[in-house]
């Protein structure tokens, strides 16, 4: 999943999604830090979740495994 959170703002549905994954193991690529404390706290504490700008995206895509 790559999240645009744009200045860092996450929705409800992309936070529903977001939880989802993060339930299921699914990696999770935000172009910003989110602004919001509950999804920072994920992003800090799980393996499949990271902060990746934009020009590093495709590079990080290529690294998963199916």
């Amino acid at each position: 999943m790559i999240v645009f959170d744009l200045g860092g703002y996450v929705g409800l549905s992309v936070a529903a999604e977001i939880g989802a994954a993060h339930i299921l193991g699914k990696p999770v690529f935000f172009l910003e830090k989110p602004s919001d404390e509950g999804i920072l706290t994920l992003v800090k504490f799980s393996k499949n979740f990271k902060i990746v700008p934009k020009e590093k995206l495709i590079n990080e895509l290529k690294k998963l495994k199916f």
